[in-house]
């Protein structure tokens, strides 16, 4: 769904991701601008993927049954459309209340509320698609910076348009040295550290994850099968990614890396959560 957009000031105009159904600029220690439309979801307290609502907003709301919090909400018009923004907030976390970019993608890599966070959120209709534009502050950032970044996506907010016009392909990026498919296999209750704890749900609790590496001219797929190679090959995340020196960044996060040979070991992370730097971290990943 093609749109015109100028991002906040202090963010790189261009997307840190760009994918068919989601975008974000995004950097590190700084507030995130995301859209979203969704193609499935996870209900809190459910492990598995559900249709988008038709009434999302209520479904969102209804979240309060299980932690969430909203606060301040508004009517508006956001590219001609009618709009209801909210801030929302949570005591638990809720991988997937969100939504997903695609079917099939695991919880932790789709969009939840989450303790940490305060999402500012607009959620309208456009074509007959839920669209979710939000901005991700800390909750531990100050009330006046907060107040100047929700200022900054209200004027995106004023400014967005959604057009009918046929997509444009995108441009396909060049490719990196560090191409090609890795695989990491580890039994998280077998390893001793702080990280390993982070990793949680059936994943954290199995003697055995498979986890499969794609980096492909800027593309990066992780593949989990949690119980070995034998369980449900899933997508645990699809994103972007782009190297600047010898970091990797994609998402919220950056790694330091080195290749030898075919281990590709990534360390020193920047941004990002602790369930995510254990799984990159904690082994090296072994290009097949």
């Amino acid at each position: 769904m093609p749109f015109d957009v100028t991002p906040p000031a202090w963010l790189d105009p261009k997307p840190a991701i760009e994918q068919a159904n989601f975008v974000t600029w995004e950097e590190p220690n700084l507030p995130a601008v995301r859209i979203l439309a969704p193609e499935s979801i996870y209900r809190p307290g459910d492990p598995k993927e559900s249709a988008v609502p038709n009434d999302y907003l209520g479904y969102l709301l209804g979240q309060t049954k299980v932690g969430a919090h909203f606060s301040d909400q508004t009517n508006a018009t956001v590219a001609g459309q009618t709009a209801t923004i909210i801030t929302a907030t949570t005591d638990t976390s809720m991988d997937g209340s969100l939504g997903c970019p695609a079917k099939g993608t695991l919880a932790p890599a789709c969009f939840g509320l989450q303790p940490e966070l305060q999402l500012r959120i607009a959620v309208l209709q456009v074509h007959d698609r839920t669209i979710l534009i939000w901005l991700r502050t800390d909750k531990a950032m100050k009330a006046a910076d907060v107040a100047a970044k929700v200022a900054s996506f209200n004027d995106l907010l004023a400014g967005i348009r959604f057009s009918s016009r046929p997509v444009q392909t995108a441009t396909t990026p060049s490719g990196t040295p560090l191409d090609g498919t890795y695989q990491m296999s580890v039994s998280w209750p077998k390893v001793n550290s702080a990280g390993a704890r982070c990793v949680g749900g059936p994943e954290g609790t199995s003697p055995q994850v498979l986890y499969e590496l794609d980096l492909d001219h800027g593309s990066l797929v992780v593949w989990v099968q949690v119980g070995g190679p034998a369980a449900k090959r899933e997508v645990g995340l699809a994103d972007n990614y782009r190297i600047d020196g010898h970091r990797i960044s994609f998402g919220d996060a950056s790694f330091e890396y080195a290749l030898i040979g075919h281990a590709l070991t990534l360390s020193k992370m920047q941004g990002g959560d602790c369930g995510g730097g254990a799984i990159f971290m904690t082994k090296p990943w072994i290009r097949k």
